[in-house]
């Protein structure tokens, strides 16, 4: 539904277990993104690309 993903429950879950995690579902902005990364969980992303509300080249960006 492309209305941004709790950042919050991810925090949580990241706390409480070492296993990957992907998020996947809403994530919407790079700032979403970015924190994910920072928190390391991974993000599927689907209508978000799709629908350009995110770039691919600058998503691209930030794995280097």
């Amino acid at each position: 539904m492309m209305l941004g993903t709790d950042l919050d429950w991810f925090r949580r879950l990241r706390a409480a277990t070492r296993h990957e995690i992907t998020a996947a579902g809403g994530i919407t902005t790079m700032d979403e993104i970015r924190e994910l990364q920072a928190m390391n969980v991974h993000a599927a992303l689907g209508m978000a690309i799709y629908t350009g509300r995110l770039d691919l080249a600058e998503l691209a960006s930030l794995g280097t």
